[in-house]
């Protein structure tokens, strides 16, 4: 199973200087939400083109690092696993950074107020530990929950948390 390491920051604003390497809106839906989680994607492209993806995503030891499975699927898969609740709606923007990073820049379009992002995606724990962040960025929300797209998603649909 493939690892996903990243780190996210509350994005306060986007610098004008910054230039954008690829757009792109995303639809986001969860199939199952907790520490285990399963979600639907299309992804729609600058081109016009689409994308459908199933991702499974379990939390690990560690804030940065969590097991991910994605594989791409049709749309006629997407449109039946698509339970109609509200997906998330974002734009993506994606921005060269130095080493070989990119910058995942995300703009909500309807989670009820404004909110934007920013992910960067690792190839080890000791890369993203050594990660200094630019001027930009600003408060950091790895491993915190908050503002976490299942947790977005989950207030957009009127899900109420279970509690033990």
């Amino acid at each position: 199973m493939a690892k996903e390491i990243e780190r996210k920051f509350l994005l306060p604003s986007i610098p004008n200087e910054l230039i954008t390497n690829e757009k792109r809106t995303i639809y986001q839906n969860y199939l199952a939400v907790g520490k285990e989680e399963v979600r639907i994607r299309r992804i729609h492209y600058e081109n016009l083109s689409e994308k459908f993806y199933l991702t499974y995503k379990n939390r690990l030891k560690g804030k940065f690092v969590r097991e991910e499975v994605e594989i791409e699927i049709t749309s006629m898969t997407y449109d039946q696993l698509n339970n109609k609740s509200m997906p998330i709606i974002k734009d993506r923007l994606l921005i060269s950074l130095d080493n070989d990073l990119w910058a995942e820049v995300d703009i909500y379009n309807n989670v009820g107020f404004e909110l934007k992002t920013v992910e960067v995606e690792f190839k080890s724990v000791s890369e993203a530990e050594c990660f200094t962040s630019p001027y930009w960025f600003g408060r950091e929300l790895t491993g915190t929950g908050e503002y976490s797209n299942q947790s977005l998603w989950e207030g957009i649909n009127g899900i109420k948390k279970k509690t033990l």
